[in-house]
């Protein structure tokens, strides 16, 4: 248990409570918060990409909080790339589709399509149906918000500004204000 403990607090899931509290209870921190409202979506196959897109929303949501007098977290970040964003409107014109419906009309990469998907699905844009003959995803009343109340246009996080409200700022691409030059 111990070990368990050590490894959640090495990736600031968990934090040891105050000496006035101390128990040798722990809290779980607003990261780990974060990560278990997503618990329901997650999947071993996409370990890695589940990671990366807590990453992003993480560091989305520290970057646009720095351009505002507003909190802004982790689980109000809607998008991590442009692909997603494309993605969405597609699923949007067709209603519901699978994933080789999607891939075989443009022949992009089934397995890229496939994470593509997932990163709707972690944003709550899109709902999976599986079935016998497969998974079926279709786009969430929040998916048809995003389209309807963001241009697009941009980067990631420039979706994510213009969705959270917040002005873009003048003279600064995204990846600047990233570091990703």
């Amino acid at each position: 248990m111990a070990s368990e403990l050590s490894k959640l607090r090495e990736y600031d899931l968990a934090e040891q409570v105050g000496p006035a509290e101390r128990s040798g209870m722990s809290t779980t921190t607003d990261l780990g918060e974060f990560v278990l409202s997503k618990r329901s979506i997650y999947e071993h196959a996409q370990a890695e990409l589940f990671e990366q897109l807590v990453d992003t929303a993480v560091e989305y949501a520290g970057t646009l909080s720095q351009e505002t007098d507003d909190e802004i977290t982790p689980d109000e970040i809607i998008i991590s790339s442009n692909e997603g964003y494309e993605m969405l409107d597609t699923l949007d014109r067709t209603g519901r589709s699978t994933p080789r419906e999607i891939a075989d009309p443009e022949g992009r990469n089934l397995f890229a399509v496939r994470g593509v998907l997932y990163e709707l699905l972690f944003f709550g844009l899109v709902d999976r149906e599986i079935s016998e003959d497969g998974e079926e995803y279709r786009i969430t009343e929040l998916g048809h918000r995003v389209l309807e109340e963001t241009s697009g246009t941009g980067s990631a996080l420039d979706i994510n500004r213009e969705w959270l409200g917040i002005p873009k700022r003048d003279g600064e691409s995204a990846q600047e204000v990233l570091g990703n030059e």
